[in-house]
């Protein structure tokens, strides 16, 4: 079986729950809802918001998916949609 890395299974967690959000998120909300320290969302959405996946939201604290991320899901495998 294969080990998994912590970090990309909480990063995952955090670009799933934005992808599936129909609104910004608040990083508190965000935080509670994939079981993370607040503190490590903070780090992580950092990360992907460096990358693309993340964008900061139009509320102070808030997130949504992020281009690149969107931009992958139309890409690839035929799927075309983050909700699917």
């Amino acid at each position: 079986m294969a080990e998994n890395v912590q970090s990309v299974v909480r990063a995952f967690a955090l670009v799933r729950a934005l992808a599936l959000a129909s609104e910004p998120v608040a990083l508190g909300d965000l935080a509670i809802q994939v079981g993370l320290p607040k503190s490590t969302a903070r780090r992580l959405l950092a990360t992907l918001e460096s990358v693309g996946a993340v964008d900061r939201g139009p509320g102070p604290g808030t997130y949504l998916a992020g281009a690149g991320l969107t931009a992958l899901a139309g890409t690839g495998n035929g799927i075309g949609s983050l909700h699917a």
